[in-house]
Parts: C-alpha cells; structure tokens; sequence
C-alpha cells in the first residue's frame, strides 16, 4: 500500500500562486532580501534584555528590519510585523500591508530558530508558497553567489 502526503497551504499562502503576477513578484523580491540579508547576517539582531528587535543599537537587522528603509520610525518599533502594521497605519510601508503574513512567517524564522536552522527554515516557506526552485541566481542589488529563489537573470 501507498501513502501519499498532501501539504495544505495556509490561507495567505494562495495569493502566490500566479508567480508571474505583481503581486507573487513583489512577495518573491522580499523574501529573497530577506534570506539573502540573513545568509550574510548570520546572527540574530538582538538587545540585551530586549530580544530581537528590528534595529539594534550596532546596526545589525532583523529579518523583517532589512525592508525597513533607514531612519523610517518602524525601525525603532518594538512587537511583531501585525503590530507594527496596527500601531503605524499611516506610515508608508505598503510592502508590509501586502504580504503581512509573509513577512511574519519570515520575522518567526529570525526570532524562533538558531542561525544554523535559517536555511532549513526558509527552504520550507519557499515550497509552501511555491516560489521557485532554491538554485543559484542573481538578484539585483544581491550577491550573485548567494542561494535566492526568486531568479532574474541566471547566473551559469
């Protein structure tokens, strides 16, 4: 006898069904800033007595505070991506609006798993979504030799 396993998604997760709409693209863009600033990170941005923060006072970023543009009020936000959604309604964050639920599954992997896990933890978000294949791509603005799943221009 064979067993088959389906993996439901979640709700939020079918509004990136159509990869080649806006919408899938701009979600896809972010995670991939996001994954490519963790490879590089490579530590959580913490406070001490504080946890993970958006910004810490040395500069370091938390998966979610690398789409924060410099000097915008957010950085300085203290709770999760709905909070910070909730609390500043009229700050221009239009991103955070679109993909709030993303960005919170992203914000979870910094502040819930050890850098080591990060990998792991990003591949999965990328099947569950249906971004494409982890392969090496570039990105603009990125390092063409990092791991991104969201490809503009392969890199052979």
């Amino acid at each position: 006898m064979t067993t088959t396993t389906t993996t439901i998604k979640p709700h939020w997760a079918t509004q990136y069904s159509d990869r080649h709409s806006p919408h899938a693209r701009e979600g896809c863009a972010a995670f991939d800033t996001v994954w490519a600033h963790l490879r590089r990170q490579g530590v959580r941005a913490t406070n001490a007595g504080v946890g993970c923060v958006y910004l810490t006072e040395d500069g370091l970023r938390c998966a979610v505070g690398c789409l924060i543009p410099p000097g915008h009020p957010a950085e300085r936000f203290s709770g999760n991506v709905h909070e910070l959604i909730e609390a500043m309604p009229g700050v221009d964050l239009p991103l955070f609006g679109r993909h709030r639920d993303l960005l919170a599954q992203l914000q979870d992997v910094h502040d819930a798993l050890e850098p080591q896990d990060w990998n792991g933890a990003m591949r999965a978000i990328a099947r569950m979504v249906g971004f494409p294949a982890v392969e090496p791509f570039r990105w603009s603005g990125l390092d063409p030799t990092s791991e991104t799943v969201c490809p503009v221009e392969r890199v052979d």
